[in-house]
């Protein structure tokens, strides 16, 4: 059965208030953000320097090949790596999202999957 957009924008904001924002809301509480969200005076720049400033073939062509299996070893591999162990523990509720959320391939596009990024 295929599930309409409305159930999924649900199941998605149920996920979210159940793991995300709990997580979230722990790290505020704690001061322990990944991101610096406060202006801070004595930083020269918030500039990051990249250090790839091209788009490779892996960066939009390879993903769609994942499985949830993939996602979910990525997921866990990046997370142990960052040792963010509350993250860590949510890859099996992710990859279930991932299998239940499946998109399904309607052909009643107009535009070809098989255009390519332009610029």
């Amino acid at each position: 059965m295929s599930l309409t957009k409305k159930e999924k924008n649900k199941i998605l904001s149920n996920f979210f208030k159940k793991n995300i924002l709990k997580i979230s809301k722990e790290r505020t509480k704690n001061n322990n953000l990944p991101l610096n969200l406060n202006f801070d005076p004595n930083v020269d720049s918030y500039y990051v320097d990249l250090n790839n400033y091209h788009m490779k073939k892996q960066d939009f062509e390879e993903c769609d090949m994942l499985t949830s299996n993939d996602i979910a070893l990525a997921l866990e591999k990046l997370w142990d790596k960052k040792d963010d162990k509350d993250l860590k523990l949510l890859v099996p509720e992710f990859q279930e999202l991932l299998d239940r959320l499946k998109f399904e391939d309607k052909d009643d596009s107009e535009i070809s999957d098989l255009v390519y990024v332009m610029f």
